[in-house]
């Protein structure tokens, strides 16, 4: 801040902070100085400070869907903070606030559907339209393949590396029992092969069981 007066300074997961260092700044902040490792008083006159935090994300998500004066946002979102332990202290330095908007179930959807069409086209392909895989839907994502952390995305792209070495120009992806399948637009969903043995018990005879006469 001494070499560049008029800084941004962001800091992140500030409800993480240790207490001394909260303490340092809220000192900083108060005095409109700060101490370096040499002791001197560096001047933050000019200096923005950018504090983030993950709590009360959902409820100040949902206020910012709701209420669009920003005098009214800052005021309840300070509240929203407070009474999920945010530091009254650092509250009382802050003076404006920016929050997220959540998304609702059908952003989020059509957020999924634009990133696998984006996918698909790098392989020259197109997603068919309203190609959507169930539980991209939902909210809270449901199920194995629901979100991008849970996609295989290796597997998908020997699927659609297939699909492609077959001439199909058009794709849909279904969610399968365990993986996401590629399916040629117009094409009928083949049956998955399972990766489970039969068992005895599921109706093997004793001849493919193994089991002596």
């Amino acid at each position: 801040m001494k070499a560049h007066p008029g800084s941004l300074v962001v800091l992140t997961a500030i409800e993480k902070a240790d207490p001394q260092v909260l303490a340092q700044l809220e000192e900083a902040w108060q005095r409109g100085t700060i101490r370096n490792h040499l002791g001197e008083d560096i001047s933050i006159a000019g200096t923005t400070f950018v504090l983030t935090t993950d709590l009360a994300s959902d409820e100040i998500g949902q206020l910012a869907r709701t209420e669009s004066d920003p005098d009214r946002l800052y005021i309840e979102c300070l509240k929203l903070l407070l009474d999920a332990g945010f530091s009254a202290a650092v509250l009382t330095y802050v003076d404006r606030a920016f929050c997220l908007r959540s998304n609702t179930a059908g952003e989020l959807a059509r957020d999924h559907h634009r990133h696998l069409q984006e996918w698909v086209a790098e392989y020259g392909l197109h997603l068919e339209a309203g190609a959507l895989m169930p539980g991209s839907c939902m909210d809270p994502p449901n199920g194995p393949y629901a979100t991008e952390d849970g996609v295989n995305w290796s597997d998908l792209d020997r699927k659609v590396s297939k699909a492609k070495t077959k001439r199909a120009s058009v794709v849909r992806l279904v969610l399968g029992e365990d993986s996401i399948l590629v399916v040629p637009a117009g094409k009928p969903v083949a049956p998955e092969p399972s990766t489970f043995p039969a068992s005895a018990e599921e109706g093997s005879s004793p001849e493919t069981a193994g089991a002596k006469p």
